[in-house]
């Protein structure tokens, strides 16, 4: 049986599958993926992969606004359950107005603790903001789901109210 070794595209798909699932790649994930390699070859390799999806990530613009909309009106109760480092990332790719409306819904030292650390927030790198818009997108979707199957609510009752007074049912 002979060797093919370890190519550019094994590291590359690696690479790929341990970002699709929430991770960061390095050089020991991907060799305990694969199985075999080198440490300096898949290092060498995961350095062009890096190059790449940077490269990727600025011509793919990320906007958190886009996917943020789709919570139409939900989106202070999604962001509760969010860690306020995350939630200050989020808000910081938001309309200051959106920004300022999602923070009075938390309580007086949240919203603080959030802007503090909107303040004092770096530089992120883009393949680290792909990892969470890719986990905020999964979550945002699972979120959506479960508030749609859920029967009730205020929310409903409103709609009701609207469409019989369209209707013409209630005066």
């Amino acid at each position: 049986m002979v060797n093919k070794g370890l190519t550019k595209e094994d590291v590359f798909k690696a690479a790929k599958k341990i970002t699709y699932e929430g991770g960061i790649p390095t050089t020991k994930s991907i060799r305990e993926i694969l199985g075999t390699g080198s440490l300096s070859t898949i290092s060498k390799y995961l350095q062009e992969w890096n190059i790449q999806e940077d490269q990727n990530a600025n011509n793919d613009f990320f906007d958190i606004a886009k996917t943020v909309e789709k919570l139409d009106g939900h989106i202070a109760e999604f962001l509760h359950n969010e860690h306020p480092q995350i939630i200050a990332l989020i808000l910081s790719h938001l309309e200051v107005e959106k920004t300022a409306s999602i923070l009075r819904s938390f309580n007086d030292s949240v919203a603080r603790h959030i802007l503090e650390r909107m303040k004092s927030m770096s530089p992120v790198q883009s393949k680290y903001i792909k990892i969470i818009d890719k986990t905020l997108k999964r979550e945002l979707e699972a979120f959506t789901s479960y508030k749609e199957s859920c029967f009730g609510g205020s929310d409903l009752v409103k709609k009701i109210e609207i469409a019989m007074m369209k209707q013409g049912e209630v005066k």
